[in-house]
């Protein structure tokens, strides 16, 4: 009997230690959670976080009870809504402009001060009406958004190689190149023209 009492009294001191360690090991999860939410919101993502907890407790309360508890879902939010933060913000930055020469490719900024050129040397050669259309297509180009920007490039060297084609004296014009740059052109804006309302 008395083995039996001294086995029961370690059993239920052994209980106490561990429901002590219990307790102890809630505490500090429930102040690690305390803290991820308060770092969630320094970072500027804490209505994103309360949302994006949430939504893993549902879908969590869904599984069946023998399923495997997966990782901790106040862990798994935070990680999650800096992920989005961080395509937000990459999806949110306005990429600047920038050509430059690969593999052969002209700089677009050469083509584009090329064209600026030809249409000061056309107004000044008594040819404003030329240079303004050239200018128009120029900036029509530019602001094209349903085109890539090779496309963009091709039109703009196209319209580049018109212009000084346009601007030299009328006996030295190379006409099968006048011809063939300026069809593209107006062939691609044509097309593009057409396409344009169908784009989304």
């Amino acid at each position: 009997m008395g083995q039996w009492l001294l086995l029961t009294i370690s059993l239920i001191t052994g209980a106490v230690v561990v429901c002590v360690g219990c307790v102890y090991l809630v505490n500090d999860r429930k102040e690690q959670r305390k803290q991820l939410r308060h770092i969630a919101y320094q970072e500027g993502v804490g209505e994103e976080y309360d949302l994006e907890l949430n939504r893993l407790r549902e879908l969590r309360s869904s599984w069946p009870q023998d399923a495997p508890s997966g990782p901790d879902p106040y862990e798994q939010a935070l990680e999650n809504v800096r992920l989005q933060k961080r395509t937000r913000e990459k999806n949110e930055r306005t990429p600047s402009v920038q050509y430059i020469i690969v593999n052969g490719i002209v700089n677009i900024g050469t083509v584009l001060g090329d064209l600026n050129n030809s249409v000061q040397n056309l107004r000044s050669q008594g040819e404003p009406q030329i240079a303004d259309a050239i200018q128009k297509l120029t900036d029509v180009i530019k602001e094209l958004k349903e085109i890539t920007d090779a496309d963009r490039n091709d039109l703009l060297e196209n319209l580049a190689l018109v212009s000084k084609e346009v601007e030299s004296p009328s006996d030295s014009r190379r006409a099968g190149l006048l011809k063939s740059s300026l069809g593209f052109v107006t062939t691609s804006l044509g097309a593009f023209n057409e396409l344009a309302p169908l784009v989304p």
